[in-house]
């Protein structure tokens, strides 16, 4: 078992967010980003490929309707 912070599971964890984003669960999809991102930045750290990937998160909030937090999102990480 490679336990819940494991890289490879938080790579699941991301597909799964994704997929289920695809299945038009915006709203979901952009809190099961939210809830990795934290876990991203302490176990890979800031600067990792997968917790670079925290765009993901910033497209779901714009697809869940919030277009100015997707902004800020964005903005946060071009200043990363």
């Amino acid at each position: 078992m490679l336990g819940t912070e494991h890289p490879n599971t938080l790579t699941l964890r991301g597909n799964l967010a994704h997929f289920t984003g695809e299945l038009d669960e915006k709203a979901e999809a952009r809190d099961q980003y939210a809830t990795l991102l934290p876990i991203h930045e302490r176990v890979l750290g800031a600067e990792h490929p997968l917790t670079l990937r925290s765009f993901n998160l910033a497209k779901w909030i714009g697809q869940a309707n919030d277009a100015e937090a997707a902004r800020d999102q964005f903005a946060t990480l071009c200043r990363s």
